[in-house]
């Protein structure tokens, strides 16, 4: 999880989920003196199946259960909500005491933001549509020349970009880019193993091994 703090550099947590895992911990020095009144916290997390995600219009998922569980355990009142991600990190970015749950921690998003897990690991795939790795890679071995996509501002872009893979299509959401992909409007799509699955029901695809093959 990540959390925007408060102050000159965001990468402080006023009252926020970090200082508050370390309250218990505090001992009799704690008891002394009352402590201050956490500021209130804006909690998000995007639609990202399975790690959070709306059911029946409610917040579900493992990120959505585990903040539930931490505030349970503090006594904090404030809940997780599902936003569209752009609005996600815009407000993390302009506001205090905002926590993201969860995202992909990089160098970009610890100059702005205080992580707190980690929750678990990750792995970035690019996904062609089957039948079509060997026909790309016979141009272009490394695949680095043909056309990819991924989600908006998010590490789905930027490290393959890194990575020197051509990324031409920024789209909203993940469903989009199965989409796009699935049509032939790009050749690659970059996105989370865990992840791909949803987004290609979503996208009116069976998200099976026998439609995919990973690079």
């Amino acid at each position: 999880m990540a959390a925007a703090g408060q102050g000159g550099k965001r990468a402080r947590l006023a009252g926020g989920l970090a200082l508050l895992l370390l309250l218990p911990l505090a001992g009799p020095a704690a008891a002394r003196a009352p402590a201050p009144q956490p500021a209130p916290l804006k909690i998000y997390g995007m639609e990202n199946k399975p790690t959070s995600f709306l059911h029946d219009g409610q917040p579900d998922g493992l990120a959505v259960e585990l903040v539930a569980r931490i505030q349970e355990r503090l006594g904090r009142p404030e809940r997780l909500e599902i936003i569209p991600w752009a609005r996600a990190n815009a407000l993390a970015r302009a506001e205090p005491n905002v926590v993201l749950a969860v995202l992909v921690r990089t160098p970009e998003r610890e100059a702005i933001l205080d992580f707190v897990g980690p929750v678990f690991t990750t792995r970035v795939s690019a996904y062609v549509v089957k039948g079509r790795l060997d026909e790309l890679r016979r141009g272009d071995p490394g695949l680095h020349k043909v056309r990819a996509g991924g989600q908006r501002s998010t590490v789905f872009v930027s490290l393959p970009r890194r990575m020197g893979y051509n990324v031409t299509d920024e789209v909203t959401t993940a469903e989009t880019a199965a989409r796009m992909l699935m049509s032939r409007r790009f050749d690659l799509w970059f996105v989370a193993e865990e992840l791909m699955p949803a987004s290609m029901e979503r996208a009116g695809y069976r998200p099976t091994r026998s439609s995919w093959r990973s690079t």
